[in-house]
């Protein structure tokens, strides 16, 4: 990353963070004060509130400590149509934050996606109880049998 952003004319110093530390610092403002991280995210369950509430309202920024909020994004108009989104429902909740997602990504920019997986299982016939969690990506390996 440091050389393609120096190819780009970008003058940078890298700091390794141990993972153990990397959303702690990343997310204080007095110990993690960097303008750019790499990190990554998995849900924890389907829905648009675990990326967009979760990284990027404001008004979960301590003034001491740190949040998932990395970017320090803090919009009050945004915050208020988070709000509205996650009041909603159904097909009219995906909308909203599908809309809300390309608001922010044009106005804020507070990502650059890097990697969107996209798994593939081939499961034999005989496997049984094959249970995948599209949120974060795993199989429940304890639920799994052969027939």
């Amino acid at each position: 990353m440091r050389y393609n952003l120096e190819q780009a004319g970008f003058k940078v110093k890298t700091e390794v963070v141990p993972t153990s530390q990397l959303f702690s610092r990343s997310g204080d403002k007095k110990n993690g004060n960097y303008d750019l991280i790499r990190q990554g995210w998995q849900a924890d369950y389907p829905d648009p509130r675990n990326f967009i509430n979760v990284l990027l309202d404001g008004r979960q920024i301590p003034d001491s400590g740190s949040s998932n909020n990395a970017s320090f994004m803090h919009d009050a108009k945004f915050e208020t149509l988070m709000d509205k989104a996650d009041a909603m429902s159904g097909d009219a909740r995906n909308k909203a934050y599908g809309a809300l997602d390309i608001q922010i990504m044009k106005q804020f920019a507070p990502w650059a996606p890097l990697i969107n997986a996209s798994n593939r299982f081939l499961i034999s016939a005989r496997v049984k109880n094959f249970v995948y969690n599209q949120a974060n990506t795993y199989v429940a390996l304890n639920a799994l049998s052969v027939k």
